[in-house]
Formats: C-alpha cells, sequence, structure tokens
C-alpha cells in the first residue's frame, strides 16, 4: 500500500472536506507524478465532478486561501495558500471532462501526467495509460532526456538521448503531436522541459 498524501497536510484537509460533502473528485497529473518520484509538488491538481468553481471558492474560504477565476467557461478556478513548508500553493479545481476520470486522463498531455488518486481510496494510483511505467523508464534512465515520451492514446516516440532541442528533428510539429493528446501547436517550452530537465 502506498500512501501518496503527505499526512495532515492541506491537501489532505481538503480531500477531507471533499470527502465530507460526497464530492466526486480525483487528484490528477503532476501532483501524482512528483509523489511518486518522492518529490514535494506545490502545484495540486482535482478534477471534480460539479462546479469546480464554486468548489474552489469553498476550499479557499475554508484553508484561509485566496481564490483566482481561472477560466470561467471550462469550469475552473485556484486557490492560493502556504504549504506547511511555507512556499505558495496553488491548488487547482477543474471539472471532470468527458463524465469520468478515464476519458479525462485520456485528454492529458503526456502519460506520466494522465493517472489521478480517487480521494475515496488515496492509496491507490488510477493508470490506465501505462503512465507509472514510463515513469520508470524515465528514473531507471536517470534524466527525463532518455525515455520514450508517449501520450495517454498510445502514440508516441522514442526521443533516445536527445540532450537539446536542437537534437530535434525538423518535423518538431510531427513530434510534439505524437507526444501530446489533442494538441498539434508546438510548445517548445513544454517538449524542452521533458526532453532536458534533470
Amino acid at each position: 500500500m502506498i500512501e501518496l498524501i503527505p499526512e495532515g497536510s492541506i491537501v489532505e484537509r481538503v480531500c477531507v472536506f471533499l470527502r465530507q460533502r460526497s464530492i466526486e473528485a480525483y487528484l490528477v497529473g503532476g501532483c501524482v507524478r512528483d509523489w511518486l518520484l518522492g518529490r514535494p509538488s506545490h502545484d495540486i491538481d482535482f478534477a471534480v465532478m460539479g462546479d469546480a468553481v464554486e468548489l474552489a471558492c469553498q476550499v479557499a474560504d475554508r484553508m484561509g486561501g485566496a481564490f483566482v477565476l481561472l477560466d470561467e467557461e471550462r469550469g475552473t478556478g485556484r486557490v492560493v495558500t502556504r504549504g506547511e513548508d511555507g512556499q505558495r500553493l496553488f491548488i487547482d479545481f477543474a471539472r471532470l471532462q468527458g463524465g469520468d476520470i478515464i476519458t479525462d486522463l485520456s485528454r492529458r498531455d503526456f502519460t506520466v501526467n494522465a493517472m489521478a488518486v480517487d480521494i475515496t481510496l488515496v492509496s491507490r494510483v488510477i493508470d490506465p495509460y501505462a503512465g507509472r511505467r514510463d515513469l520508470e523508464r524515465l528514473v531507471r534512465f536517470g534524466h527525463l532526456s532518455r525515455r520514450a515520451v508517449r501520450h495517454p492514446c498510445d502514440e508516441g516516440v522514442w526521443l533516445g538521448s536527445l540532450k537539446t532541442l536542437d537534437d530535434l528533428p525538423e518535423e518538431i510539429d510531427a513530434v510534439v503531436s505524437l507526444c501530446r493528446v489533442g494538441r498539434k501547436q508546438t510548445d517548445r517550452e513544454r517538449v524542452e522541459f521533458w526532453l532536458i530537465d534533470k
């Protein structure tokens, strides 16, 4: 059994708050990835069934944080507060996309970000696209530049031992479109993070 959510943390308190209100909610994306790597996360994402903006307002009030409306149309709100370590903590709430967590995860950028934790069963990682396996590859190779980058729909490309963006093929748009779900535009900053961050 794994315990991903730090005991006594603000994130744990938010999960308790949501469970007490019987809200279907999942921790998703980068925070799950970071916790699996044993890293702290200061950017927490919840996918929730229902009104995520109103929920973010309620959590901000409850936790003594500030509420920020990120996207009214897509139903996304943010709580800004301080974590246990005194650092700024961002807690984002977004409406669950597609009606269920599996569909929501299929719309995420990389398999290592397409993992979730149900707040009612925090010892189990929901990983329908083998992101954990890709994360283990990342750890085995020692850094992000030597791993297969795959998106949740299982298309992907082995990027080998690229050290810089200069080593990418000229068809970077094609490479990026294979690596990211539903996005055809080139996002050089994001690709660079995933390829050469150590």
